[in-house]
C-alpha cells in the first residue's frame, strides 16, 4: 500500500515533488483533505500533483482505515534521512573546514504512518504496531516503498527483520557523525551529535485534539546506556559497523547557541550569539568559521545567506554576534525551510577542531478565523465566518486565495479573494459560511496561498449540536 500512494512506480495516487515549482498542479501545503486528492485520482484516473510527506501519510491513513486496517500518522522531529544505511548522518569538512555535500540529510520533520497488525512472519513478539511510509525517498525491494517495520524490533536494535527496520531506525536515533580530512587527507572523526537527531515522536490521541508522544516505543530514553546499546547493536546490522573505531573526539572549547527566536517569520530579523568556553586550556587562539544558510525542510541546500570568519583569541573573547536580514534571504526562503547555523572553530595548538549546528524553521504567519455567529451551532444551520490575512512580506502577493476544509463541506474548496493581490503591509479577507452536517466536535481548516508563497493554516474547532439540546 505504501508504494500505490506514491506515484514512482506504478502510477499511484500522488507525485511527490520538492521542487517548489509547482504551478502545474496543487502546492502541497495548500491541500487540507485526503479525500479531495482520491476523489481527484478517481475522477480523472492520473495521479494528482503535488504531494510531500505529511500529504503521502494523510492519505494512506485514509486509504488504510476505509479498508478497515488500523492506522494512524505520526511525525517525527528532526528525521534523519541515511542513504547509506549505516544508521549514521555523516557531515564531511575538508582540511579548511569547508563543508562537503552529502547525500544524507536531516529533515526538520517527517510524517509516517503506523499500522496495528499480526506479525507472521517474524519471530513470536513482534506484533502490534509496525512503521511503513508512503513517501517516495529511497527504493525497498525494487519500488519506492517502506515497511512495514515493528517497532518493537526497531528499539530493540534487531533492524535486520524486514522490512526497512534499518532506514526507519536511523530515522529516528541516527548520530551525527563529523569527519574531518586530516593532514593525509584521510577522513576521521571529530566529533558524534547523539541527541540531534528524533528529538520528539508524536500523533494525535484518540478521541481528541491533543498531541500524543511516542518517541519511548521507538527508542529508551536519549543518553541512557539502553539507547546507547540500542544503537551499537543496530549499527551492527548496517553497512559500516565499525565506524566508531575512526572516532578522535576532543572538543577543547565548548560551543552554544542563543537565537533571539526559535522561528522565524517571513520579513523579520534574526539575531543570535554563539558563546565559547574552554573546557581545559587556560588560553589560546581559534579561527571560528559561522555560515547561515536556507535549507528546505527535507535538508536540501537552498542558498547560503551568511558568512563570517574571525581569528578570536579565549577567553578574551568568548562570544560572536550575528544577525541575518530580511533582505539577505528575501526570495529564497518560504515557508517550512530552515535556517540552518553552522558554526566551525579550528585551533593549532593543540590541534583540535569543533562543529555545532542549529536549525531554525521559517514560517509565514497564519490566517485568521472569525467566526461571526455566538453558540450554540446547531446542525444543518449555516455557521458564518471571516478570512482573514496579512502581508507581512515586503513584497505583493498575486493569486491569492483561501480554502476551508471541514467534514461534509463541499469539495470545491478554493475561495478566490477579489482583487486577487494583497499588498504590502495590507490585509485581504473573504466571507463565507459551513454548513455542520454531523454533531460534536467539528474541525476546521484554512488555508491561505499566493504566488509568491507556500499555503500558511489556522484551526479552529466548533461544538455542533442538534435543535433539542441548543438551550
Amino acid at each position: 500500500m505504501s508504494s500505490l500512494v506514491n506515484s514512482n512506480d506504478n502510477d499511484g495516487v500522488l507525485v511527490g515533488s520538492w521542487s517548489g515549482d509547482y504551478s502545474n498542479g496543487t502546492d502541497p501545503s495548500v491541500w487540507t483533505s485526503s479525500v479531495d486528492i482520491l476523489r481527484q485520482y478517481l475522477e480523472t484516473k492520473r495521479s494528482v500533483k503535488y504531494g510531500q510527506c505529511w500529504v503521502f501519510s494523510g492519505v494512506l491513513v485514509t486509504v488504510l482505515r476505509a479498508l478497515g486496517i488500523p492506522c494512524r500518522s505520526v511525525t517525527n522531529y528532526r528525521s534523519a534521512h541515511d542513504t547509506e544505511l549505516n544508521m549514521a548522518i555523516d557531515i564531511y569538512h575538508d582540511r579548511r573546514g569547508n563543508k562537503i555535500e552529502t547525500d544524507d540529510s536531516i529533515w526538520n520533520f517527517h510524517l509516517w504512518n503506523e499500522v496495528w497488525i499480526k506479525r507472521p512472519d517474524l519471530p513470536s513478539g513482534f506484533d502490534g504496531w509496525q512503521a511503513l511510509d508512503a513517501t517516495p525517498q529511497e527504493m525497498s525491494e525494487g519500488m519506492f516503498q517502506a515497511g512495514p517495520a515493528s517497532l518493537k524490533a526497531i528499539k530493540s536494535g534487531l533492524v535486520y527483520l524486514p522490512y526497512d527496520a534499518r532506514f526507519i531506525f536511523a530515522e529516528v536515533n541516527a548520530d551525527r557523525v563529523y569527519w574531518h580530512e586530516d593532514k593525509n587527507g584521510y577522513y576521521v572523526i571529530k566529533k558524534t551529535d547523539k541527541t540531534h537527531v528524533g528529538r520528539m515522536v508524536v500523533t494525535k490521541a484518540v478521541g481528541s485534539n491533543d498531541v500524543m508522544y511516542i518517541t519511548e516505543q521507538y527508542k529508551h530514553e536519549e543518553g541512557s546506556w539502553e539507547e546507547r546499546n540500542q544503537t551499537r547493536l543496530a549499527v551492527t546490522f548496517g553497512t559500516e559497523p565499525d565506524i566508531y573505531e575512526y572516532a578522535e573526539n576532543k572538543d577543547e572549547v565548548e560551543l552554544s547557541l542563543k537565537s533571539s527566536s526559535q522561528v522565524i517569520f517571513i520579513g523579520e530579523s534574526l539575531e543570535f550569539v554563539v558563546n565559547l568556553k574552554l573546557r581545559e586550556l587556560k588560553k589560546t587562539e581559534i579561527f571560528l568559521n559561522v555560515t547561515a544558510s536556507i535549507y528546505s525542510y527535507n535538508g536540501k541546500y537552498i542558498a547560503n545567506v551568511l558568512s563570517m570568519q574571525k581569528r578570536i583569541s579565549l577567553p578574551e573573547h568568548d562570544n560572536f554576534q550575528c544577525s541575518v536580514l530580511p533582505e539577505s534571504y528575501h526570495g529564497k526562503a518560504s515557508s517550512g525551510n530552515l535556517l540552518k547555523i553552522s558554526v566551525m572553530y579550528d585551533m593549532k595548538k593543540p590541534e583540535d577542531m569543533g562543529f555545532l549546528e542549529e536549525e531554525i524553521p521559517f514560517r509565514e504567519p497564519p490566517p485568521e478565523i472569525v467566526i461571526l455567529d455566538d453558540p450554540p451551532f446547531i446542525i444543518y444551520k449555516p455557521i458564518k465566518m471571516k478570512l482573514i490575512y496579512k502581508n507581512y512580506s515586503s513584497e505583493t502577493l498575486t493569486g491569492a486565495f483561501f480554502t476551508l476544509s471541514a467534514p461534509g463541506h463541499d469539495s470545491d474548496n478554493r475561495l478566490q479573494i477579489s482583487p486577487p493581490t494583497v499588498e504590502s503591509g495590507k490585509e485581504c479577507s473573504v466571507s463565507t459560511e459551513y454548513v455542520p452536517k454531523r454533531q460534536g466536535l467539528v474541525n476546521l481548516v484554512v488555508s491561505f496561498g499566493a504566488d509568491q508563497q507556500r499555503g500558511s493554516q489556522a484551526y479552529a474547532s466548533l461544538e455542533v449540536t442538534d435543535q433539542s439540546n441548543a438551550f
